[in-house]
């Protein structure tokens, strides 16, 4: 009797397939793999290289900080300094009044500005400063040796000319706060009251010409109020 082998052959056709299933899936998990391990290093490289290139600005930012940044720094630390002291001598802070009575609280400031001058003088300074020929004026009639904004602008873009120019405007602040800090004490000692002047320090601090004309106005201001009122108060025949 014969014995049935169909069923036999279905059975290892079937195992025949899962194998082939199972080889596929293992296939494609490693073609995955591949993939992902190929596109991971495009990503990596670009982490490295955007690390490499962050490296290198900051080194590039501390590169640039050299004796003209360092210049900026003192020199805006000290002209906040003297503007602070000198507000408290307008109180009448005997220690503050006799650093602001002192001209020696503006000799650092004046002498940073000179080494600075100094240190950025170029031979092209002064015909920037004053452009033009004596020459050309004789030959043309025109004016010469006036500055022009155009040169200006051109003279302050290095960094030395730039840290000498605040440090000059540094020193016109500090000498603003200092004269409003003597005439806010004078007074004060005389008539026993003052104009406020706290708001004319901190325009000291940046806009030395416009806290000059801000204690202007001010010292105007508080003188017309106290004289109608001594008006108001004076007894009437």
């Amino acid at each position: 009797m014969a014995t049935p082998t169909r069923p036999r052959a279905v059975a290892v056709a079937g195992v025949a397939g899962d194998a082939r299933a199972r080889a596929r899936t293992h296939g494609a998990r490693d073609v995955g793999v591949a993939r992902g391990r190929g596109a991971g290093r495009p990503r990596t490289r670009a982490v490295v290289a955007s690390r490499r290139t962050n490296a290198r600005a900051r080194g590039t930012v501390t590169a640039t900080f050299g004796v003209d940044e360092a210049a900026w720094c003192a020199t805006s630390s000290y002209a906040m300094y003297c503007v602070c002291r000198c507000s408290r001598a307008a109180r009448g802070n005997a220690r503050d009044v006799a650093f602001a009575s002192s001209l020696a609280s503006l000799a650092p400031a004046c002498v940073a500005y000179g080494a600075l001058l100094i240190r950025s003088w170029t031979p092209e300074t002064l015909s920037l400063m004053m452009p033009g020929s004596l020459e050309e004026g004789l030959a043309t009639g025109k004016v010469q040796f006036i500055p022009t904004l155009s040169s200006i602008m051109t003279l302050l873009s290095a960094r030395a000319t730039a840290s000498s120019a605040w440090t000059h405007l540094l020193c016109v602040n500090v000498f603003v706060a200092r004269h409003v800090a003597l005439k806010t004490f004078e007074r004060l000692r005389t008539h026993g009251y003052a104009p406020p002047s706290a708001h004319t320090f901190v325009l000291a601090t940046l806009l030395g010409p416009l806290a000059l004309l801000s204690h202007v106005v001010t010292c105007w201001a508080f003188d017309c109020v106290a004289e109608r009122r001594t008006r108001g108060a004076a007894p009437t025949a």
